[in-house]
């Protein structure tokens, strides 16, 4: 009788030679993400199976293959593991990917029929953010900006930023930029910082180093100020300009400096010509001026105009002479020219020239950036065609607020109120200002300062 079995050494249905045939199919088989600790772009998944029947051969080993697209179509990723042991971990796969497995057995006789497939989807800690901007937000408080990056598909839950020099940072809860590093920084130290993404699997590798920032800078021992006191008022004649102070005044930390502002002298009385009182500022020529306000700075009050010099003379205008122009610095302002007739552009004949502005001129400086002038002289008048008509076209205006400028004649103006100006380096700590202080902190107007320019009130700076 034949022999069931072979011809030529090969099988016959799946049967060897004497009598054994190929393992049967794998009918229990798993596929499981291995992702904590996992760098990015490193997943793992783990395969398991349960060995099926041999059927009379000894199982060698396992043929494995892998898809990518969801199981449309498979490629080998081991031809035969050589071993009969049922594992496998697959290494170095992209973040976020699904993989889909089958497992066939081996034996002398022949490979199995490949199992069902199963599938995982591989996850690592997340990619590195980018880094992007540090700045302070406060005393020991530094704020960082960033990008964030894949999620290594577990969903990033916090972040954590490093400083160099080494330091412990805490870092505030959330996951959206920007996130705040909180530290003792140490006072005039620049810092760098780092940022990492955390998921379930664990932290991201660490961003490139932002710019460097100095979290806790150093009071000043200097401040540059500019004291301005207010102008007088002007009645018969224009209104004293404020005195004014320069100068650079040194400073200790965690003390206290009073800064006071004070207004203009007020417009003077119809009746009496009596003008509102002031204190420290300029006078009006002929003492017709009120004085203005004093303004003091690190505990010192401001100082008075003087008189002396002579200001350029106001243009012409209809009806009326201009007000005269503020003086040199410590002159007083120039005369109004005679009123000018509107129709034919000559002067009035029975018109007189204005009245002389007085107090001290304008302050050049550039505290502020640019050159700026404080403590102009104040405006004369022009008497007009009809000298009853007291306030005649050309009539001189208040002095300008926190300008310490005298108000103009024959109206009975306010002279401009005070101010206070500060400057130091934007690289020291800003100042604090307590009590009722208007003021408002430029760091933009002069490249490298801050400035403080105080409008109003009184109260006390500190750093």
């Amino acid at each position: 009788m034949p022999t069931l079995g072979t011809r030529g050494g090969g099988s016959v249905r799946g049967f060897g030679r004497f009598g054994g045939g190929r393992p049967s199919q794998i009918t229990t088989i798993a596929a499981t993400d291995v992702g904590s600790g996992r760098a990015y772009n490193n997943g793992r998944i783990d395969i398991s199976w349960t060995a099926p029947s041999s059927n009379g051969a000894p199982i060698t080993g396992y043929l494995i293959e892998r898809s990518t697209n969801s199981g449309s179509t498979f490629s080998t990723l081991v031809a035969n593991t050589g071993s009969a042991t049922s594992t496998y971990s697959d290494t170095g796969l992209s973040s976020a990917q699904r993989y889909d497995y089958r497992v066939s057995a081996i034996n002398a006789i022949g490979t199995a029929i490949a199992s069902s497939s199963v599938n995982a989807t591989a996850t690592t800690v997340p990619q590195a953010p980018t880094v992007g901007a540090a700045s302070r937000a406060a005393d020991n408080q530094v704020s960082l900006t960033f990008t964030a990056n894949a999620t290594g598909g577990s969903n990033i839950t916090s972040y954590t930023i490093v400083g160099s020099p080494s330091i412990s940072v805490s870092t505030n809860a959330g996951t959206t930029s920007p996130r705040t590093a909180t530290a003792s920084y140490g006072s005039g130290t620049s810092y760098t910082f780092t940022i990492a993404a955390v998921n379930a699997n664990g932290t991201s590798a660490a961003s490139a180093a932002s710019g460097s920032v100095m979290p806790n800078q150093p009071a000043p021992s200097s401040v540059e100020y500019v004291v301005v006191s207010g102008g007088g008022t002007g009645s018969f004649a224009g209104g004293g300009a404020g005195g004014a102070m320069i100068g650079t005044q040194s400073v200790s930390a965690a003390t206290n400096y009073s800064i006071s502002i004070a207004g203009g002298g007020g417009t003077s009385n119809f009746v009496s010509f009596t003008p509102s009182a002031g204190g420290n500022g300029g006078h009006g020529q002929g003492n017709s001026g009120a004085s203005g306000g004093g303004c003091g700075v690190f505990n010192n009050n401001g100082r008075g105009g003087a008189i002396a010099g002579q200001g350029h003379i106001g243009g012409k205008t209809n009806h009326s002479g201009s007000s005269g122009g503020g003086g040199g610095y410590g002159g007083p302002g120039g005369d109004g020219s005679k009123a000018i007739d509107p129709n034919n552009g000559n002067e009035f004949g029975y018109s007189e020239p204005g009245q002389a502005g007085g107090g001290g001129g304008a302050l050049a400086t550039n505290i502020e950036g640019g050159t700026n002038y404080y403590s102009y002289g104040g405006g004369g008048f022009g008497q007009g065609y009809y000298p009853w008509v007291w306030n005649a076209n050309g009539d001189a205006s208040d002095g300008a607020a926190n300008s310490g400028a005298g108000g103009g004649g024959w109206g009975f103006h306010n002279g401009g109120s005070g101010t206070v100006i500060l400057a130091h380096s934007s690289n020291e700590k800003s100042a604090t200002v307590s009590g009722g202080l208007s003021y408002n902190l430029n760091t933009n107007s002069r490249p490298g300062y801050k400035v403080y320019k105080f409008t109003g009130g009184s109260g006390n700076v500190s750093w």
